[in-house]
């Protein structure tokens, strides 16, 4: 990967401005200079609740009054065209350059254009030619989710289905590079996504099976064409191997790994891209889930291929999984307790029967939840903490403190995890995402921080710990601070003018704790375009700064590009409750 990297020196200090109301001008065009009209332009940032939504005339221009000094994202959208943010250098990804307004700032000339998106056009048929009907297309990416990179269906666009010949378009596509796939449902008879799902078995028929069938027939009817003399019944033939239709990537096979990548360009119509779906060869599953006594557990859930289900013979301690495929599955059950088992099986297109899930005791974490005294303000309730382990599994999802800052976190699947916490709302629901330069685990308001998540003398909620089958954690101190620390200054290029629409990324000197997504790896601010960054709630440490023209959030999960980084980076401590203002110029070397 190729990334213009800038040395940085610290030079200046910020300048303070008085509140008046401010405005914004602009225009939004199609990517051939043409206005559009009735675009929806949309203006958020951190003074404006809730944002402010306008329309552009027939000449595609907009303007916006009354506005408090401060700083603002600008986007527009109108379909077919696609949503782009102002200074966004790609669709789809990045950020837009947020936009200063100082007092009474009267801000016109904005202009950006809008993207058509991309079109595929295509068919899918099953083995025999036949068109199949009512089928989801859907469009996936490969990206890094929970610290793991695996293929994801992407929401760019309306997944649609194919209609009665078969035939399917996806409009309004982001470039970049997509596999393609297509999920049987409806009436066809398929192979779940989940433990208890498919509906019911088919089977196919062999050339003696139909032999056989055309016998019976012409002997119910005293004989046929080709009847010869009376004969004894005939046993009834062995039943075909059961089959399912499965879900099938481009060009038509049910390995991801072997789907071909699709490169889509903007305003591209890529037409052809049809897909084989065939019947494939299914087995089934069965057993039954037995305690740690023998005796069987009550709320049993059971999931495979992360997908979970209740099924409705749980209760009685046994399952069947019908239509599945032939591979390596693991099946992994959970009940009250907490307790937890998981099991390999290995189908090779014969029906397994007699599997055993046996459970053991699961995994527990408990803890309390603090907070440092303010120096001014009230403390929270305890109850608005929110505890959760990272990456989630089906029964780690975020807890509750309780009114007097307990934490229990049961049952999660063995493995590493971190540990993350956050502040609810004063009202009910939990933290919104954190924005760029926001680090992970600060409140709504922004007062309050995750300090540290102390056990066993280590950081986790920096370093990664190992939790195995019947582990209880306990004793954890997850411990919130009104001491938030802030990082602020101004990029400016090698003259001192400053340099809006650059990507400023802090990231720790220690690569132990280079971990994406974590409270000290925050998503790269966007300079302001009036140069301005600002980054709240880093803990207490020392970082690496650097600015970049473009960003790639997968980099940030690469040691080696961090590496690259480190070594023309400037180097920034922060202490607990550091307010620091740190101006950055490109280096003229």
């Amino acid at each position: 990967m190729t990334r213009r990297l800038l040395l940085l020196l610290c030079l200046a200090s910020p300048v303070l401005v008085q509140a008046q109301q401010a405005s914004i001008a602009g225009v939004i065009l199609s990517d051939d200079n043409r206005p559009i009209a009735r675009a929806v332009v949309t203006i958020s940032g951190p003074a404006l609740r809730p944002s402010i939504v306008t329309m552009t005339d027939a000449n595609g221009r907009f303007t916006v009054s009354g506005l408090p000094p401060g700083q603002f994202i600008l986007s527009a959208s109108k379909p077919p065209h696609l949503t782009m943010a102002y200074g966004q250098a790609t669709p789809g990804r990045g950020a837009g350059v947020p936009v200063s307004l100082g007092d009474g700032q009267q801000l016109a000339g904005l202009t950006w254009k809008l993207p058509r998106g991309a079109t595929i056009t295509g068919t899918v048929r099953d083995d025999s030619g036949q068109p199949m009907r009512e089928i989801p297309i859907v469009l996936m990416q490969y990206r890094v989710v929970n610290d793991r990179r695996s293929l994801t269906n992407v929401t760019c666009c309306v997944w649609p289905l194919t209609e009665s010949d078969g035939t399917y378009r996806v409009a309004g596509i982001v470039p970049g590079d997509y596999i393609v796939s297509a999920i049987p449902s409806g009436s066809y008879v398929f192979i779940p996504s989940g433990p208890f799902s498919g509906g019911a078995e088919a089977r196919s028929i062999d050339p003696a099976e139909m032999q056989w069938a055309l016998r019976q027939v012409g002997d119910a009817r005293g004989g046929g064409v080709n009847a010869g003399p009376p004969t004894q019944p005939a046993a009834d033939p062995p039943p075909g191997r059961t089959v399912a239709y499965a879900r099938v990537y481009y060009p038509g096979t049910i390995d991801e790994s072997a789907a071909t990548t699709l490169s889509l360009r903007a305003g591209e119509e890529r037409q052809g891209i049809d897909l084989l779906m065939k019947l494939e060869p299914t087995a089934r599953i069965a057993g039954r889930i037995v305690g740690p006594d023998g005796q069987t557990p009550t709320s049993i859930s059971l999931s495979r291929g992360g997908a979970t289900s209740t099924g409705p013979s749980l209760a009685a301690g046994t399952f069947s999984l019908a239509n599945q495929p032939s591979g390596r599955h693991t099946l992994t059950a959970r009940a009250a307790g907490p307790l937890w088992g998981s099991v390999d099986v290995d189908l090779r297109g014969e029906d397994v029967l007699d599997v055993v899930l046996r459970l053991e005791r699961g995994i527990t974490l408990a803890g309390r939840v603090v907070f440092e005294p303010p120096e001014t303000g009230a403390t929270p309730e305890a109850s608005r903490a929110r505890i959760t382990l990272r990456p989630p599994t089906p029964l780690a999802r975020p807890v509750a403190a309780g009114a007097d800052g307990s934490f229990l976190v049961s049952g999660p699947d063995p493995g590493s995890y971190r540990l993350t916490a956050t502040l609810a709302a004063p009202a009910a629901g939990a933290a919104a995402a954190a924005p760029s330069g926001v680090a992970a685990g600060v409140d709504n308001s922004g007062s309050w921080v995750l300090k540290s998540a102390m056990w066993n003398g280590r950081d986790i909620a920096d370093v990664a710990f190992d939790v195995r089958p019947g582990d209880t954690l306990t004793d954890v101190v997850v411990t919130f601070t009104s001491r938030t620390t802030e990082l602020s200054g101004t990029l400016m290029d090698a003259a001192g003018r400053p340099a809006p629409g650059f990507h400023v990324a802090i990231f720790p000197t220690d690569p132990l704790l280079w971990v994406a997504g974590s409270r000290r790896m925050p998503t790269p601010a966007r300079a302001a375009t009036d140069g301005k960054f600002r980054f709240v709630g880093l803990p207490a440490g020392t970082y690496h700064a650097v600015a970049l023209t473009n960003v790639d959030p997968t980099d940030f999960s690469d040691a080696a590009f961090l590496k690259q980084l480190a070594g023309a980076a400037l180097t920034i401590t922060l202490g607990a409750g550091e307010k620091k203002v740190q101006d950055l110029k490109f280096s003229s070397r």
